[in-house]
């Protein structure tokens, strides 16, 4: 049951805003961080960090108990070459772009049995603090590279800002209708 709440409350975490850290020019090419804990709506609290160089991308997501960002429960971990696809037809001011995964990780941070219980990473055998690559396995909700290779979502720049999609009720971004 924690799992389907978190993965709905990551699915509604909505629009969301990140502040470059590092600037190499006026394309995407830098580091945006989550400017706070993104409150995902039933006592969990999201943070990420997206790399961008040249085509390619790297995501860090990590779920956490706290606002502060002191009780970490896992780290999603995924890369690959990105792409922007044009003006989108659905939101002004918006670009379509596409994510493709290369590769998907996941570290347990939690050392608390119910925590990996609850998410349903025990039959991942997970251990914590360690990455595992998850790409051709999955774990849990977190799919594998052939159930979802790519996520087409939003982007919009704004100064040092960086804005992406909405996420859908489900989560699933698989697919273009769901952008």
């Amino acid at each position: 049951m924690l799992k389907q709440v978190i993965m709905a409350s990551i699915a509604l975490a909505g629009f969301i805003a990140l502040s470059q850290c590092k600037k190499d020019n006026d394309q995407l090419d830098g580091t945006y961080v989550s400017e706070k804990s993104e409150n995902l709506g039933n006592g969990t609290f999201g943070y990420r960090e997206f790399v961008f160089n040249d085509d390619q991308w790297e995501l860090k997501f990590t779920l956490y108990f706290d606002s502060l960002r002191t009780k970490p429960v896992f780290r999603f971990r995924a890369k690959g070459p990105y792409s922007v696809q044009g003006a989108s037809s659905k939101v002004t001011g918006a670009d379509n772009a596409l994510f493709t995964f290369d590769k998907k990780y996941v570290t347990l941070l939690s050392s608390d049995a119910a925590v990996a219980t609850g998410f349903g990473f025990t039959a991942c055998n997970l251990q914590v603090n360690t990455e595992k690559d998850i790409t051709d396995s999955g774990c849990s909700f977190l799919v594998s590279k052939s159930a979802c290779g790519q996520e087409y979502d939003l982007l919009k720049k704004d100064g040092d800002k960086l804005f992406l999609g909405a996420r859908p009720a489900t989560g699933d971004m698989c697919a273009e209708d769901r952008r």
